[in-house]
């Protein structure tokens, strides 16, 4: 297993709209080691999944988003304005990614609120920009 790689402050990849997070298809594919242009079919045959935490109190306007694609979770924290504050990956080589990671980190369920909804929404919005 590799250990966790973390990046931060990365501008642009992540914004949002009235339906929820739009996450650019260039950032998802280098989370997941995937190519940008297989992303939109992954996601929309549902090999890549996601989830949205929504973060609360001290937490509000934070978000953290978690992309799950075989053996691999990638994670980005991202504030309202769509910084990314963040990473962290996850790759189990050959072995598959244990069912525990493919939940909600584990945070204090006062600090975050999972939202199915959210979910739904972001299967529309993560779709490759030709930017």
């Amino acid at each position: 297993m590799d250990k966790p790689a973390k990046g931060t402050c990365d501008t642009g990849l992540v914004e949002f709209d009235s339906d929820g997070p739009i996450v650019k298809a260039g950032l998802i594919g280098n989370l997941l080691n995937i190519p940008e242009d297989q992303v939109s079919g992954h996601i929309q045959n549902g090999g890549i999944t996601t989830l949205c935490e929504t973060g609360i109190g001290e937490h509000d306007g934070r978000f953290r988003l978690s992309f799950f694609h075989h053996n691999r979770r990638a994670q980005i924290e991202v504030d309202h304005h769509g910084q990314v504050s963040n990473r962290t990956i996850i790759d189990f080589g050959d072995r598959p990614l244990p069912a525990s990671l493919r939940g909600p980190s584990p945070t204090p369920a006062s600090k975050t609120r999972r939202s199915r909804q959210a979910l739904r929404r972001q299967a529309r919005p993560l779709q490759p920009e030709n930017r």
